[in-house]
């Protein structure tokens, strides 16, 4: 849909979990974000994966470092 995008180069939050989890790193959180204006409701519908990816496609992975 974007040809200026290279999306090869864009990789699952899963992926960068799994690659810090092989340099030590443990315990990974994910969150989605999501573009809404609609408060609790809006989240509740719009914060996960699915949505998020065809919203924005932002993610946030926390992890503990060794």
């Amino acid at each position: 849909m974007v040809p200026t995008i290279q999306w090869y180069k864009h990789q699952s939050p899963r992926l960068w979990a799994k690659l810090l989890g092989d340099a030590g790193f443990t315990n990974p959180r994910i969150r989605w974000t999501s573009f809404n204006v609609l408060g609790r409701l809006g989240a509740a519908f719009l914060r996960n994966p699915l949505a998020a990816y065809l919203q924005v496609g932002h993610f946030c992975l926390t992890m503990n470092r060794p």
